[in-house]
């Protein structure tokens, strides 16, 4: 059962008890933030962990997040086409890898393959840990910095009042953090937004296949069209494959065999363990820079902030959602 929430005004208000609202929570405290802060969060504590997936986690570049200690290490970025591997700082494949995935050249996602040379994984944990893992990390030594509540949803928000209702509550809020995907903040505040915004996504699929613990990080592209997968990674006890489509990996292409056979995994397809859909706002089909412009200064006029992938509607990585953290405490 719930306690009841004591207050009828919080200095901040943060929406979801995940990831990105953690992080926050961890910022606020790192900040030392005296004020009062309310975290409501739909499911409970269970589900919250339950529901992660098991997909190691790692920062493409070293952050300092407190109780997370991490260590370099070196991850081996290939390119595969026609049969051949290719370093992965060569443009030509580089730029054919991003018009098979966006459509388009895309300095993003070419930047990404070729620049990345090391990652950097939490020490003294398997495969760098699981997203649930850190979870429960963040939620052990930062949830006492605040009023938890779980199995409370959002119902609506009065921007205006600066007031939230949750069933029986209303919610006054100096600051409120949202972490709810922005599609449905904009429903639940009945706004209607200043641009068009195109809220499609494109799904993706991954399945995940399991195998012994190696210290080694890697990870090939593919941009040949007869090859319908993405990449392959393999990080540490798992190996990742993605598509953007569902697929067996019973019933492959010729040359999608080979792909599988150079990178040495084939013989693994018998121990695949789940298939992910992921939609990851951003990742393939962004909404307009200035679109994005548009939505923060309105809502920060209105002391909100929209954090992590999902609420700005952006792709980002858990270090850019953690770099985030800081612009929006530098208001509180």
């Amino acid at each position: 059962m719930n306690t009841k929430i004591k207050k009828n005004f919080y200095d901040v208000i943060i929406i979801g008890c995940n990831i990105s609202g953690l992080l926050m929570l961890c910022r606020l405290a790192t900040e030392k933030f005296t004020g009062n802060i309310l975290v409501i969060e739909k499911r409970n504590k269970n589900e919250i962990v339950g529901q992660a997936d098991d997909i190691p986690y790692y920062f493409n570049r070293e952050v300092n997040i407190p109780y997370l200690n991490l260590q370099p290490s070196s991850i081996i970025m290939r390119i595969w086409s026609q049969g051949k591997f290719y370093e992965s700082t060569n443009l030509s494949m580089s730029t054919n890898y991003a018009l098979k995935i966006v459509g388009k050249p895309c300095s993003t996602t070419i930047d990404h393959i070729s620049g990345k040379k090391r990652i950097f994984v939490p020490q003294n944990s398997n495969a760098g840990g699981r997203r649930s893992a850190l979870i429960s990390l963040l939620f052990e030594n930062f949830s006492e910095k605040a009023e938890v509540h779980f199995e409370e949803e959002l119902i609506s928000v009065k921007l205006d009042a600066r007031t939230i209702y949750i069933q029986d509550y209303e919610i006054g809020y100096g600051i409120l953090i949202n972490t709810l995907p922005m599609p449905d903040f904009y429903k639940i505040s009945r706004l209607v937004p200043p641009c068009h915004l195109d809220f499609e996504t494109n799904p993706f699929y991954m399945a995940i296949i399991s195998r012994e613990p190696k210290a080694d990080y890697w990870a090939t592209y593919c941009p040949d069209s007869d090859v319908r997968f993405n990449r392959c990674a393999i990080l540490s006890d798992r190996i990742f494959i993605e598509a953007p489509m569902f697929f067996y990996l019973k019933m492959l292409h010729k040359s999608e065999q080979r792909f599988f056979e150079h990178l040495g995994v084939f013989e693994l397809f018998n121990s695949m363990r789940i298939m992910y859909k992921w939609t990851f706002p951003g990742r393939f089909v962004a909404l307009r820079k200035e679109d994005l412009l548009s939505i923060s200064e309105y809502f920060r006029h209105n002391n909100v902030y929209m954090l992590g992938r999902y609420a700005s509607w952006t792709f980002k990585l858990t270090e850019d959602v953690w770099d985030d953290t800081l612009h929006i405490a530098s208001y509180v």
